[in-house]
């Protein structure tokens, strides 16, 4: 299979760089195992041989000197760094004497970080930058280290290290893990054991084998119900099944899905694979030539110089970043290649929620926008109409950034510039910068070269491309349906306004610009900042939608931080609690229904020990989500690498996780059950090509409004079967003395008519 053998050429590169890094054990599954066995293994014996020789009297052995070394850093962490250190030297042939002295000295260098300020060591640790290796990991702490005390690190003697080295390496060739001979000059030459060896290349082979590349296939694949529901987490085979058979409406859109034909747009990848050639990245592509590292120059200050430590730190971590990423895109592209004018198909399964997902990892549609927009229908519908056109106005603005203007505002954007369209579609490479202000550039670029295509041809062109339609917010407008709050569904585009009118809101503008008007008001110190920064649309975005999922303060801070990583402390911590504070109070009712939920559940699973919880999906997924604690073995050095770790499961089942889970689950399980009902009725009435990414469909511009009226029947359906199947689970779950969750059972406030709901839910 080429999938099989683009996953062993994929392992084994990782597995040559690993090699030149000197970090093989920390790269494969294969070789973590190796680790985490062996440190098991000889941990008590050198725990023992520690005792021993400690309480020993008379004339000291000649490794005792190690003794206190090994002490301070414990038997656990020095055995986990010696295998690693063996490990990671695999691929040379090393004398006995110079392995024993690399293990030696990795675990001085452990010693010496230990006999320092635990508090300067980790906001030095802290500093170090995620892409760099383990070997610039500890240049950096050396140097930081010697800067921040005016000495360098405590040293030990090469009695101590040789000594240390020879205790862990005697233990080590007593495993299976390596072997010794002899060479020409009769020294003693440390290799991996021929079992280890064999081991490695066979781990390599099963898990290509088990786990290939997925790429596209050239024929559709006949949907299998027992293997159509992927695994909750790492459990071998899913607990949630399907039920209803072929009659269900999962088994329908896969089948519609699988049955969807692609071809790849030749003249969009001849243009991706020309600008993949500029040496500096383009358009968020890598480009060809690493960028070069910053240079020292005469006459720097000692500001200048910390600055441009900082940036050589920051150009090693980001070189590795920089080559994986340029890997993975030249990979792809020489993929690509050999499906020159064929047609193929992109299998699909789901997750244990239902949740549609395509088995092709790498060139899948679900992918980064540049290879999104390669994928084109390979059956074209025409376009016959003007209101068919104004769709593929729609998608360009769409790309563009636009998405939240009104139809008319989007449409009169791309048709008042199409000389500009008509330049970038003619040299695109000459109109890098015009197309470099789109949200998704390349998808961006397909839309406009479609639509010149249309206005050269007229009504009847026959168009392929994918006009993609996505939802408002539709966590959002989910909950919002399930709890029957008038106004969240009015600001969320479910229901037209009060007067009547299809308006396209924008609940995240609105959060940004409430919290941009406090901030003019505030006298924190912390909103300072945002009285002349602003508070983008993005942010606001990226936080409020962590609310519908049962998210955190936490996921907040870590939006605030990657939005704004330049910005002070106070200024992102206010804006971090203001988002939290002002975001909860947006979706009032949809917090209580969510910690009314999850109570109900932490109540039940505390008085009944159950492992599982369930409830039926509208998609005809039976969905059983099981969460039992775990515990994990983890040693890590003094810089915060784990050296060796393993996560199992205990038989305890975890109230926490199940109560902290549920809402997101719940939501996977309705937002999947809409997708499916509205791909299986656009196949029933006529839409037969469709492309599914989560909360957004692409089909033919023809038929779009086809598809969003499907999309909003089965959005008004969903609604009505979700909440029937809510409740019956809070119903169930309330007999433990929590009562129902809080699901509307009022009168009616989402029309069954799907023609008179917003324009806007889905668009």
């Amino acid at each position: 299979m080429r999938g099989t053998k683009l996953k062993i050429d994929r392992l084994r590169r990782l597995k040559r760089n690993a090699e030149l890094h000197n970090s093989t054990a920390y790269v494969l599954p294969v070789y973590r195992s190796l680790v985490s066995r062996t440190t098991s293994l000889i941990i008590p014996h050198l725990q023992s041989w520690i005792d021993t020789e400690s309480a020993r009297r008379g004339r000291p052995g000649i490794n005792k000197v190690a003794i206190p070394y090994l002490l301070a850093v414990g038997a656990d962490r020095a055995a986990a760094i010696a295998v690693a250190t063996v490990v990671n030297h695999f691929h040379l042939s090393l004398s006995y004497q110079a392995l024993s002295l690399k293990i030696g000295n990795d675990i001085s260098f452990e010693w010496s970080i230990l006999q320092e300020d635990s508090n300067v060591v980790s906001t030095v640790a802290k500093h170090t930058y995620s892409g760099s290796g383990r070997a610039r990991r500890e240049i950096y702490m050396r140097q930081q280290m010697q800067r921040i005390l005016g000495r360098p690190l405590q040293n030990v003697s090469i009695e101590a290290r040789a000594s240390i080295g020879n205790v862990l390496l005697s233990l080590l060739q007593r495993t299976p893990l390596v072997s010794l001979s002899k060479n020409a000059k009769g020294m003693f030459i440390v290799s991996a054991s021929d079992k280890v060896r064999e081991r490695i290349d066979l781990s390599i082979t099963h898990e290509a084998e088990q786990n290939p590349v997925g790429l596209p296939s050239l024929e559709p694949h006949k949907v299998d119900l027992e293997t159509i529901l992927r695994p909750q987490g790492h459990y071998l085979t899913s607990l949630s099944t399907v039920e209803g058979g072929e009659d269900s409406q999962i088994y329908k859109a896969c089948d519609t899905l699988n049955h969807t034909g692609y071809r790849i747009d030749w003249d969009q990848l001849e243009f991706i694979k020309e600008i993949a050639q500029f040496p500096s990245g383009v358009l968020g592509l890598p480009g060809s030539e690493q960028p070069p590292m910053p240079e020292y120059y005469d006459n720097m200050d000692e500001t200048e110089r910390a600055e441009m430590r900082r940036a050589r730190a920051k150009w090693y971590a980001d070189q590795t970043l920089w080559r994986n990423n340029r890997t993975r895109m030249l990979s792809a592209l020489g993929i690509l290649n050999s499906y020159r004018n064929q047609e193929v198909y992109f299998n699909v399964n789901a997750d244990f929620r239902g949740r549609l997902y395509p088995e092709a990892d790498l060139l899948s549609y679900q992918g980064p926008d540049w290879i999104r927009s390669l994928w084109k229908f390979s059956e074209g519908v025409a376009i016959t109409t003007q209101r068919q056109a104004d769709w593929l106005r729609v998608h360009a603005a769409n790309c563009y950034g636009l998405s939240r203007k009104s139809y008319e505002s989007r449409i009169s954007f791309i048709r008042d510039r199409m000389d500009l369209w008509r330049a970038c579609d003619y040299d695109p490479i000459q109109r890098l910068d015009d197309i470099a202000k789109a949200k998704h550039p390349f998808r961006f670029l397909a839309a406009i070269r479609e639509l010149v295509r249309f206005e050269n041809g007229g009504l009847g062109y026959v168009s392929h491309l994918p006009v993609q339609i996505d939802a408002s917010s539709q966590a959002i407008q989910i909950w919002a349906g399930m709890i029957g709050d008038q106004e969240l569904l009015i600001k969320s585009n479910v229901l037209r306004d009060e007067d009547g009118y299809s308006v396209c809101h924008d609940i995240y503008h609105y959060l940004a610009k409430d919290i941009q008007d406090t901030a003019m008001d505030s006298a924190d110190d912390g909103s300072q900042y945002w009285r002349v920064h602003e508070i983008s649309r993005s942010v606001a975005k990226k936080c409020l939608m962590i609310i519908p999922y049962g998210g955190t303060f936490k996921g907040f801070q870590e939006a605030v931080n990657a939005e704004y990583p330049l910005a002070p402390f106070t200024a992102r911590v206010w804006l971090a609690r203001r988002l939290w504070e002002d975001g909860r109070d947006y979706l009032h009712s949809l917090v209580k229904v969510q910690e009314r939920l999850s109570d109900c559940v932490l109540g039940h699973i505390n008085q009944t020990g159950n492992e599982t919880i369930q409830w039926q999906a509208p998609s005809g997924v039976l969905v059983r989500q099981r969460y039992m604690k775990q515990r994990r073995k983890r040693i890590k050095s003094a810089l915060g690498t784990t050296l060796y770790s393993y996560k199992f499961d205990t038989d305890i089942v975890s109230p926490g996780k199940h109560a902290s889970s549920v809402c997101a689950n719940v939501l996977h399980s309705l937002d999947s059950s809409l997708l499916c009902r509205a791909v299986s009725l656009m196949d029933e009435y006529g839409v037969h090509s469709v492309m599914s990414i989560h909360d957004c469909v692409g089909v033919h511009a023809a038929n779009v409004d086809k598809a969003k009226h499907f999309l909003n029947h089965a959005y008004v359906t969903t609604i009505a079967e979700g909440k029937a199947a809510i409740q019956d689970l809070c119903n169930i779950l309330g007999g433990h003395d929590f009562g129902p969750a809080l699901v509307y059972t009022g009168p009616h406030r989402i029309p069954k008519d799907p023609l008179v709901l917003s324009g806007y839910l889905f668009s």
